[in-house]
């Protein structure tokens, strides 16, 4: 009986120890920009600056741009926009609008 409390209890630590461990996907990537809650990894970064390359002369503008963009999102993130619906919303009033005329 002492046997099966040992391992059952050694087990669940197991368990828990496993679970706690556990590296989530932003822990394997390193962090570039953090801007409250949302966080710019590292690969997302080298895209956005492949991506902004040919709109930006130098350097400095393409970070202000990316700095911007982290700006916008993290606000976005914190107030829980959701630009989607919003955009059906107003499409939605365009109709309406469309229509009555």
């Amino acid at each position: 009986m002492k046997l099966i409390i040992k391992t059952a209890a050694y087990l669940l630590l197991l368990f828990l120890y496993s679970c706690s461990h556990r590296s989530s996907k932003k822990e394997d990537h390193k962090v570039v920009l953090q801007v409250g809650t949302y966080t710019l990894l590292q690969d997302e970064y080298y895209y956005l600056k492949e991506k902004l390359k040919r709109n930006h002369q130098d350097s400095i503008q393409l970070l202000e741009e990316i700095r911007d963009q982290a700006y916008l999102l993290a606000f976005a993130n914190e107030h829980r926009y959701d630009t989607i619906n919003e955009l059906n919303k107003r499409l939605d009033y365009a109709l309406k609008f469309y229509i009555a005329q």
